[in-house]
């Protein structure tokens, strides 16, 4: 009844513009999640790089507020028996 297809693959435009558009979707998926891995890797590095800064000038300044307040304790203690 119905004529016998061939047993040759065939290929037309249809077919090459399909899988063309598929190929060019996924490579272009893969460079953007690539994009965006490679960013979180660095934004996360430039994290760790800010705490630890901002650890080091804490601690720091935190010295800093110990000195000053032993300076104004030894001060006081000087000021303290000439009030009474």
């Amino acid at each position: 009844m119905f004529p016998q297809r061939s047993k040759i693959f065939e290929w037309n435009l249809n077919t090459v513009i399909t899988l063309t558009s598929m190929m060019a979707g996924l490579v272009v998926t893969s460079v953007g999640w690539g994009i965006t891995y490679a960013n979180m890797r660095n934004d996360s590095a430039n994290l760790r790089k800010q705490i630890s800064d901002v650890v080091i000038r804490m601690d720091k300044d935190g010295a800093d507020r110990k000195s000053q307040l032993a300076d104004v304790q030894q001060q006081l203690a000087q000021i303290a028996p000439l009030t009474f």
